[in-house]
């Protein structure tokens, strides 16, 4: 007999000492990042955005999920970022199907496919990321250009 898997994220406030929300999460979570995404982070609340299998959901801290999209596969990295300078932060995805995608709010601006999955990334400044696959290169991309990588 076949049973239901439920998966859920929660959310702990320690200072407080308690759950701030328990939310169902279908596609799973293996990723977690806090930031804003689309508005400065002047202009808006900070979200929990989590990534799953193939989809991508942003928490506020009252469990409401005001950002949902979905990505080309199992999501293993994200990072917040002003990609493209504008003032607002872009959220950079990376994934199992070796792409990295970047979104402003729920639109991909650019992909980018690399050599092997996508296991971290990070902000490093000015438009710039660096990024980890699973066969241990690491790099520096600015936009969709390659600074550096080293196998």
């Amino acid at each position: 007999m076949l049973s239901d898997i439920f998966l859920f994220f929660a959310a702990y406030d320690v200072e407080k000492n308690a759950d701030l929300f328990y939310k169902e999460v279908p596609d799973g979570v293996n990723v977690v990042t806090v930031g804003t995404i689309g508005a400065s982070s002047l202009d808006s609340n900070p979200l929990a955005i989590v990534g799953g299998n193939c989809s991508i959901q942003g928490f506020d801290s009252d469990g409401n999920d005001p950002f949902w999209t979905v990505t080309g596969d199992n999501v293993s990295s994200l990072t917040l970022m002003d990609y493209n300078r504008d003032g607002k932060n872009e959220l950079i995805v990376g994934s199992e199907d070796f792409e990295i995608r970047i979104f402003a709010e729920d639109e991909i601006l650019s992909e980018i496919t690399e050599t092997e999955a996508v296991t971290a990334l990070t902000h490093v400044q000015d438009g710039r990321f660096g990024y980890a696959l699973a066969n241990g290169t690491v790099g520096v991309y600015e936009k969709t250009t390659r600074w550096w990588r080293n196998k």
